[in-house]
């Protein structure tokens, strides 16, 4: 409904008829009519005589008031990428009259695009879940740039639940709609490509998370908050570190840990990540006594039952299946099979390791090939998924299943050459 559309139901819910309102306000009855109809412009001056004429509580917007919106729901938006919550708390009231009052069908849904990113941002999933379902039934109605945000929330959420695969399509179906808008547009397209990079880190793909990350710099506007330059510089160590640049990860890495030892020390979740992305880094320079040391360190920053808990074990685990170390995954795996919740990543993970250290029970070995590694492809983990091909090979060579163990081996390489060239068909 337009704003004129708005003001006449106003005008007959209540009963009056055109020329007695337009009586009480002071104009003519063609006047209010040109009004009503769009053929005059609404100025601030009509809503005022309305809201008066009309006791209502409030006036809609007029068209500049809208305008003025859209710009500052923009700077908004870049303030929930920063993390400035007490910013947005102070403009949640703004935006309850916005969607009161406001008329224009596009701002309105950019507005509840706005409030499902906060809530996320808050921890209120739930009610992103029930927004974003809302929001799906009007998606006849989208504009691209509605889509943006829209795949952007989805991917959002996606990412949430660790399904990094099903996340990395949807943002890059963001990005389809990014690159149909006009480059005048606001739309934070820095936050995009960094989420994009972070999918194709998790996924396991080096060389197009460097590219996104590139582009993420690129658009750099003015300066980007010093939380997400230790994210980024993180991912370019992970990244770099998968293509044999070991020393170059480890000194960025350092970097960012000396930093935040001197000035963000009370910062436990992003000090548990540094550690645990450089005991990854030694991981793949196969320097097991290190990369273990670090998992441990990492572990220092975790609270019990935390998903970081859960992610540090899920790791070490697989570090200690790697070099044989038994003994050493069972600990592991009593520590933390009671935490993890069926049907997350975490649980897949973990029973994935569990049948791997079985593999002379043909049960094991099936449910490694047959449940396992569909659900982790599943996830996106394809650098663990390549992982368990590995393992079966190995096992199949020992025990002179030759052609099995070649065939297991094909499957990993074909993995490991499709990451590397950046083939998304996995």
């Amino acid at each position: 409904m337009t704003l004129p559309q708005k003001m006449r139901a106003i005008r007959e819910a209540l009963g009056l008829s055109r020329l007695t309102l337009a009586t009480e306000m002071n104009y003519s009855e063609t006047t209010m009519y040109y009004y009503e109809t769009g053929a005059h412009r609404v100025t601030d001056k009509l809503l005022h005589r309305f809201k008066v004429a009309t006791d209502t509580k409030d006036i809609p917007l007029t068209d500049d008031e809208v305008e003025a919106f859209r710009k500052k729901l923009y700077l908004q938006s870049d303030a929930i990428n920063l993390g400035n919550h007490e910013q947005i708390t102070e403009f949640l009231s703004e935006l309850a009259r916005c969607s009161q009052w406001c008329f224009d069908v596009n701002l309105r849904n950019l507005c509840e695009l706005f409030c499902v990113r906060y809530n996320f941002v808050i921890g209120n999933k739930e009610e992103c879940r029930r927004m974003m379902s809302e929001l799906s039934k009007r998606e006849n109605e989208f504009s691209d740039e509605h889509f943006y945000w829209y795949y952007n929330c989805l991917g959002i959420l996606e990412y949430s639940l660790w399904r990094y695969k099903s996340a990395l399509f949807l943002y890059l179906k963001a990005e389809e709609y990014r690159n149909r808008l006009s480059l005048n547009l606001n739309l934070n397209s820095r936050n995009l490509f960094y989420n994009i990079a972070l999918c194709l880190t998790r996924t396991g793909y080096p060389y197009l998370s460097i590219k996104y990350l590139e582009k993420f710099k690129k658009e750099e506007i003015d300066s980007i908050s010093i939380a997400a330059g230790i994210l980024t510089q993180r991912l370019l160590a992970v990244n770099i570190s998968k293509l044999g640049e070991t020393e170059r990860a480890l000194t960025i890495l350092n970097d960012c840990l000396k930093y935040l030892m001197k000035e963000r020390k009370d910062d436990k979740l992003t000090l548990y990540g540094v550690y645990l992305d450089i005991g990854n880094v030694y991981q793949d320079a196969d320097d097991f006594d290190k990369a273990l040391l670090n998992f441990d360190k990492a572990s220092e920053y975790c609270d019990s039952n935390s998903d970081a808990l859960q992610e540090y074990l899920c790791h070490k685990a697989t570090l200690l299946r790697t070099y044989d170390k038994n003994a050493m995954v069972e600990n592991c795996l009593d520590k933390g099979l009671p935490l993890v919740v069926k049907g997350t990543l975490w649980y897949e993970w973990l029973m994935m390791i569990k049948h791997s250290t079985m593999l002379d029970d043909e049960a094991s070995q099936k449910y490694i090939e047959y449940t396992a590694i569909p659900k982790l492809v599943e996830y996106g983990k394809y650098l663990i998924v390549m992982g368990c091909f590995k393992w079966l090979s190995i096992y199949c060579e020992n025990n002179i299943k030759y052609k099995v163990a070649l065939t297991y081996n094909q499957q990993a390489m074909k993995i490991y050459k499709q990451l590397m060239e950046g083939d998304l068909s996995l």
